[in-house]
């Protein structure tokens, strides 16, 4: 499907993108020097929109260390209120094209029902066997001119095309890759893995899938047939997409002896979480984040993380 709606470049949309974006952050001196010149800047932000003058500010960069080092990339605060008017935009879009089986970044989804779910295939296939992979260097390799050839492929509009575009190719210091940091990143992934997914449902046919993010995991009915079906996808990525698998985090083995995916230790009969997205959860921990931890560590968790996590969030709500 084509989308034949062009994008809102008006006031009020503009206002609403800001507020959709405002929502749930944390001051910075940024975004205290935005919101105290808030009128004058959407107003600008409209304009620049509307007569094509619009260019994006430069980047931040900073490194983090997770369970791989990742460089993030910051836009300016007016350039996110514009990646959350092109991600209200797109959403309706890509999300009813995305195959039930993707996890991240989708209305309803998330990582707990990842979780969830990969637990659910390792119950109903004890006897089975299992691929985990992870794509190298995700969004660093992210060929752009296919990225473009994907969007086109949905959307048709010139304003909204022309401002993607923008998005995709400017002042990014490498011929490939988009910034992880975008908000329209995230959903721009999973229009460019989509192709991966569908090969995977369509042509497949594994006995369960789930991806979150770059990370995937395959429920087959053999080590042998799990085997053949990682070459699959290897080749695929690299002759479809340019892009190639993290050997380091790309697994086969039995069901029986379950699967580290997304930062737990999954089994047919439980589960547990590992250390480091324990660690994650304490350093994150705010009353933003409250209600979702709560929610992993009550099903995920053992007791004794969820009196911490008790102890932890005494008076944080007050």
């Amino acid at each position: 499907m084509i989308e034949s709606v062009d994008i809102d470049f008006g006031l009020e949309n503009v206002w609403k993108s800001w507020f959709d974006f405002r929502k749930g952050k944390k001051s910075s001196s940024e975004i205290e020097w935005f919101e105290y010149n808030l009128e004058r800047e959407l107003a600008k932000l409209s304009t620049e929109l509307m007569d094509g003058s619009y260019h994006l500010q430069k980047y931040r960069q900073f490194m983090v260390y997770e369970n791989k080092k990742r460089l993030i990339t910051v836009a300016a605060v007016r350039d996110r209120v514009v990646q959350r008017l092109v991600y209200n935009y797109l959403l309706p879009i890509i999300d009813p094209q995305l195959t039930r089986d993707v996890w991240s970044c989708r209305p309803g989804k998330g990582l707990l029902g990842a979780i969830t779910q990969t637990q659910n295939l390792l119950r109903h296939n004890p006897n089975g066997a299992i691929v985990r992979f992870d794509v190298k260097q995700f969004f660093a390799s992210i060929d752009r001119n296919i990225l473009l050839k994907l969007v086109k492929c949905k959307i048709r509009e010139t304003k909204a095309l022309g401002l993607i575009q923008l998005i995709i190719t400017e002042n990014t210091q490498l011929p490939v890759g988009i910034p992880i940091g975008n908000l329209t990143s995230q959903i721009l992934a999973n229009l460019y893995l989509n192709e991966l997914d569908r090969y995977i449902l369509f042509q497949i046919k594994p006995l369960g899938y789930v991806r979150y993010g770059d990370d995937g995991l395959l429920v087959l009915g053999t080590k042998t047939e799990a085997n053949q079906v990682l070459q699959l996808v290897n080749y695929f990525l690299l002759e479809k997409l340019k892009l190639a698998l993290n050997p380091k985090n790309t697994k086969i083995c039995l069901v029986k002896a379950g699967a580290h995916f997304l930062g737990v230790e999954i089994f047919s009969t439980g589960l547990r979480l590992k250390s480091r997205v324990l660690k994650e959860m304490w350093e994150n921990l705010s009353a933003e984040t409250l209600s979702s931890y709560f929610g992993v560590v009550k099903t995920k968790g053992t007791s004794k993380n969820m009196r911490y996590l008790r102890w932890r969030t005494v008076g944080l709500t007050d």
